[in-house]
């Protein structure tokens, strides 16, 4: 299992075939009814609680988005009213992504970005945007790359027919970029 923190109250949770096997769950029977699911999340939990800062309150969301190796990636949010119902997602090429990731990562260092792989090229989630924030976050999108929303529904689809590169904030991503 590896973990990403994204701050305080929000946690990834990479966890392979192995991870899930172990408890009796497969990415196809992921499902918080299910006993052991519940077993192996409270596990996982627990053990990245204890090797990061992130503090679990009540309520929290569990997303699940299964990967195509079997694999799955469960993002834990800590309050309900962190999540932002719409899932915002760049697309174009790998150039283009980076020069809109670098065009708002002075200002808005604390959004958050999800590299995928699709079957049409590269694609960027983010999130973390702030309401007031967010029309200027996108309207720099546009200047580079085409812009979907998405539903948190429709959007867990998206993430079954893509492979997840990595994940960080802009602030890393400029970083990167410079370097």
């Amino acid at each position: 299992m590896n973990y990403l923190t994204h701050s305080d109250s929000s946690l990834s949770l990479f966890l392979s075939v192995s991870d899930m096997s172990a408890f009796g769950v497969d990415s196809s029977s992921i499902d918080y009814s299910n006993e052991h699911t519940r077993k192996m999340l409270r596990f996982y939990i627990e053990l990245a609680k204890s090797e990061t800062s992130f503090s679990e309150k009540r309520p929290i969301l569990l997303e699940c988005f299964p990967q195509k190796n079997g694999g799955c990636i469960v993002k834990i949010t800590s309050s309900a009213s962190d999540s932002t119902s719409t899932v915002y997602v760049a697309s174009g090429d790998f150039s283009s992504l980076l020069l809109f990731a670098n065009a708002i990562s002075n200002k808005h260092r604390h959004i958050e970005f999800t590299i995928w792989r699709t079957e049409s090229g590269l694609a960027l989630s983010f999130s973390g945007a702030q309401e007031n924030d967010l029309n200027s976050v996108c309207l720099i999108c546009k200047e580079f790359c085409a812009l979907h929303s998405y539903s948190k529904r429709a959007f867990s689809v998206f993430t079954e027919h893509a492979d997840l590169l990595f994940t960080c904030d802009a602030a890393f991503l400029a970083s990167y970029i410079i370097t």
